[in-house]
């Protein structure tokens, strides 16, 4: 069940050397490999799909036994010449997982800037002028055909929820300062009373309490009045009872 993907629109020179080490009969010299080409990219970045796609094989199998399911799923599936194991399969992975990580956060950066309906290609051109400005000598980003094929995978997708955004420290001083600006008014909504709403109910004063208040002058007008009339409601219901 092999799976093909045209990428001729995105065709640019393939990365130069994949190191692959194997042992050559009794000797067991270190052998360099034939460089991968886009077919071989293509399957191997399918396969890794495919066996990662699989939580018991993805989470709970060791290293190696996860490689070698992978050059399995490779080698069944593949419609083209190749003899790589599992090893050169890993080495080739490592280097595609990290530059078409590298080439999707470009890729994200750049649609952030624009506004929707920019075309996709244009896009692209702008995320490889980005990535290659940034990448040793301005080197141009060499696996395309691999990012078409991986760039909807949640393993290369940014997560903003597990990354805090860097835009922040980018921002301009006036963007900066509003910013700020809100960080504190919400501050001091924090700590300053909100006097619109009610207080929390104070305990009802007891009459031993209001009687000392009222010897001491307490409060004049019209609470002075009603706590004196309490007061003697109170001395009258006491009076009854006894």
């Amino acid at each position: 069940m092999s799976e093909k993907t045209h990428v001729e629109a995105y065709s640019l020179p393939m990365q130069n050397e994949d190191l692959h080490t194997s042992t050559n009969g009794a000797k067991g010299r270190a052998k360099r490999s034939s460089n991968f080409n886009r077919k071989e990219d293509i399957q191997l970045c399918i396969s890794w799909q495919s066996i990662s796609s699989d939580p018991i094989i993805g989470n709970e199998q060791p290293g190696k036994a996860y490689w070698q399911r992978i050059a399995e799923h490779y080698h069944a599936n593949r419609d083209f010449e190749s003899d790589r194991n599992a090893f050169s399969l890993e080495h080739r992975w490592g280097n595609i997982q990290k530059e078409v990580s590298k080439f999707q956060g470009c890729y994200e950066q750049i649609e952030r800037r624009h506004p929707s309906g920019i075309p996709h290609q244009e896009l692209v051109l702008e995320a490889e002028a980005l990535y290659s400005s940034n990448a040793p000598k301005n080197r141009a980003f060499q696996f395309n055909h691999c990012w078409l094929k991986l760039r909807n995978s949640p393993k290369f997708q940014t997560l903003k929820s597990h990354k805090r955004p860097r835009s922040r420290k980018s921002s301009t001083p006036i963007e900066s300062a509003g910013e700020e600006d809100e960080e504190g008014d919400d501050a001091r909504k924090s700590t300053t009373p909100d006097l619109s709403q009610p207080s929390a109910k104070k305990r009802p004063m007891g009459r031993k309490e209001a009687k000392e208040k009222l010897k001491n002058g307490g409060e004049d007008g019209p609470y002075k009045e009603a706590m004196k009339d309490l007061l003697d409601a109170k001395e009258k219901e006491a009076k009854v009872k006894e």
